[in-house]
């Protein structure tokens, strides 16, 4: 698995330790606004705080109303500076009620994500970027005169849940578009008992194996070389002692680090698991230290890669490579760790979707300005990216099928999805045929932010492979 799947996988489970998950007021407001049936409509007045309105636009926007505030534009009004979508109403009528969720001038998808429950929040990013995504399609007239709806469920990190609500929403939208849960093998048995379409990026096997599944970069066993044979090359030395230092949630992650590591010749000198709860690596650190780890891998989330810079700073544990994985590109981490996250390298199938690469990839800004549109304090994470461009790949494919959509026609249209990039935003990879990306970005932090190191000013680097278990 890439270093980018990894984060996914490992982001969803190691939030179980309590770092990160906490919510204010205003966003858990928001994130009940979409649990369960669709939200009703509502309008944020003109004293409402701004949590109130991201809240109040996320329920209109799930119900396909147009609201007041920072989610104005969801419906209706054409973003000068977006992509158009090239299939307006035809003259003669788009057929009408076609299939499942469709109707002359409406397509329900569906989309299932942790809102609430013992990690509320964990997942919203999922639904906002899914939301977005059609909030821009819907401004651009749709597709075939037809606006785009999302109803959100909420698993609250529950399998049973999941199970209830994929069954649930199989008898009312025509696919499940960015769905996102730590459960998603639930979804499987109802999607393939209805033959729904489903596309977004699947956590575990049965979903990623499920012939239903599409996802805009697809996650099978294993780890990319590219990445690691770069920094094999950049530091040599530092290669022949490397630690691992990973997260005993995604075991087959790092399983595939192990092999790609063998496969390259750079020797592992340490290894050793930590549990979702672990907050201190004093005793870790200290047996790095012992074995001579001058390259350290770390597989976790953020806040793990903070607690392990800080024990290693106070333990005077000098390294010339700290490489944790993709999802280390978050602005909490450098936010937290400081001056102690300088020279941090990781290796990542996207672009730097934050705002960094905007000026090379339009999309980074058509993502990042529908989000806020969405919801203003939303904040451009990896799964609303997962969201957004999973939206947009049914948008193509929605395209491709013509006014007559069914879901039959829709699938047909996926089949033929061989290469997609999420229009520059992700390293181009094969939804069709489950192959996942090879082509990566080296970034570090330099000056306080992230920079690409070594790359091209745009687009990726191409001369690695995926190395499948």
């Amino acid at each position: 698995m890439s270093g980018r799947a990894a984060a996914l996988v490992l982001t969803v489970a190691i939030f179980a330790s309590g770092c990160g998950s906490a919510l204010s007021p205003d966003q858990l407001a928001a994130a009940d606004g979409y649990a369960g049936t669709p939200p009703t409509r509502a309008t944020a007045g003109a004293g409402a705080q701004p949590g109130a309105a991201a809240a109040t636009a996320a329920q209109n926007q799930a119900a396909g109303t147009p609201t007041a505030g920072p989610a104005a534009a969801l419906s209706g009004n054409p973003d000068p500076g977006a992509t158009p979508i090239a299939a307006p109403a035809p003259a003669e009528g788009n057929g009408g009620a076609t299939d499942v969720g469709v109707t002359a001038d409406s397509i329900t998808l569906g989309t299932i994500t942790t809102l609430t429950g013992p990690l509320p929040g964990l997942l919203r990013g999922a639904a906002i970027g899914t939301q977005a995504c059609a909030a821009w399609a819907n401004s651009q007239g749709g597709v075939f005169g037809r606006q785009l709806k999302v109803e959100v469920g909420d698993d609250q990190l529950n399998e049973n849940q999941v199970r209830a609500l994929a069954e649930k929403q199989s008898n009312e939208v025509l696919a499940f578009v960015g769905s996102f849960s730590l459960y998603d093998s639930a979804m499987v048995e109802p999607m393939q008992n209805h033959g729904v379409p489903d596309l977004g990026t699947a956590l575990q096997s049965e979903r990623f194996n499920s012939p239903l599944n599409w996802s805009p970069q697809p996650v099978p066993p294993g780890w990319q070389t590219g990445g690691l044979a770069y920094l094999k090359n950049a530091f040599p030395d530092a290669s022949q002692a490397v630690g691992l230092l990973g997260a005993d949630v995604a075991p087959t992650q790092n399983a595939g680090i192990k092999a790609v590591l063998a496969q390259l010749g750079m020797k592992l000198v340490y290894e050793q698991s930590f549990g979702a709860t672990t907050t201190d690596f004093t005793a870790q650190i200290f047996r790095m230290k012992t074995a001579g780890v001058r390259f350290l891998i770390v597989t976790g989330d953020y806040s793990n890669y903070v607690k392990v810079l800080q024990n290693a700073d106070q333990q005077d544990l000098k390294l010339d490579v700290f490489n944790p994985i993709s999802n280390a590109y978050d602005p909490r981490f450098i936010q937290l760790a400081g001056s102690l996250a300088e020279g941090t390298i990781i290796y990542s199938n996207q672009v730097l979707f934050d705002g960094e690469d905007a000026a090379a990839v339009p999309e980074v800004g058509e993502f990042n300005s529908w989000l806020k549109r969405v919801d203003a304090g939303a904040s451009p994470d990896v799964f609303a990216l997962y969201g957004w461009t999973a939206c947009k790949m049914f948008v193509q494919a929605a395209t491709a099928v013509g006014p007559n959509l069914t879901r039959d026609a829709l699938k047909n249209a996926l089949a033929s999805v061989t290469s997609f990039d999420g229009n520059g935003l992700l390293a181009q990879a094969n939804p069709a045929g489950k192959v996942p990306p090879t082509c990566y970005l080296m970034l570090q932090v330099h000056s306080g932010g992230w920079q690409r190191r070594d790359d091209p000013e745009s687009g990726f680097r191409c001369d690695g492979e995926y190395l499948q278990l």
